[in-house]
């Protein structure tokens, strides 16, 4: 391959997409059993972008939200905050190339310097190692969640089994599917200043 993509979130997908329309072959290589990062394990309901989603693709392809015919009369298109399941739908989509090859529920482990078979030194290209497979690549790119140290995942700042008043507790990206409860309870209490938060 020419370049191998670590992560299949958002950014992952967008490097991977761009480079393949350029010509490039590209290993994306996930973790996870599916592509989308934290837009697919985290449901917020009736969560939107804050800001335009203009700004939130890859440079190759234009996500649907932007496509004309599929926003008639809507002049400020490119000012849309697309809803969550617009946002991975749309990762998912710049997935899809010939010359990407996915492959989930495959772990990167390292990766080092490939010696030329004549033993003088470095090739220019990395040996990828991965959970399930080995790759020799020209580049490697890491797209993993550079700005959170869960990796997507619910994230508590206090252990949970401690609360012991009788206390249902509830993750942002779990409240759909406890709605009912939370709607319920007389006392509510919202730990955090984030995006789910507020």
């Amino acid at each position: 391959f020419d370049v191998c993509v670590v992560g299949a979130g958002a950014v992952g997908c967008a490097i991977a997409r761009d480079v393949a329309s350029t010509g490039f072959t590209v290993l994306l290589v996930e973790a996870d059993a599916v592509v989308g990062g934290v837009w697919h394990r985290n449901k917020y309901p009736n969560l939107r972008l804050h800001a335009p989603g203009v700004s939130y693709r890859a440079l190759s392809v234009a996500p649907a939200w932007q496509a004309p015919e599929l926003r008639m009369g809507e002049p400020d298109r490119i000012a849309y905050r697309p809803y969550q399941e617009e946002i991975l739908r749309y990762i998912q989509d710049l997935a899809q190339h010939p010359n990407v090859t996915l492959r989930t529920s495959t772990s990167f482990c390292y990766a080092e310097v490939e010696e030329r078979a004549d033993g003088d030194g470095g090739n220019g290209r990395r040996r990828v190692v991965c959970s399930s497979l080995v790759a020799s690549v020209r580049a490697l790119v890491h797209a993993t969640g550079t700005y959170e140290v869960t990796a997507g995942k619910p994230y508590a700042p206090f252990d949970v089994s401690n609360v012991t008043n009788g206390a249902t507790v509830i993750h942002s990206s779990a409240l759909s599917a406890h709605q009912a409860a939370f709607d319920a309870a007389k006392t509510k209490y919202i730990i955090g200043a984030s995006k789910a938060a507020v």
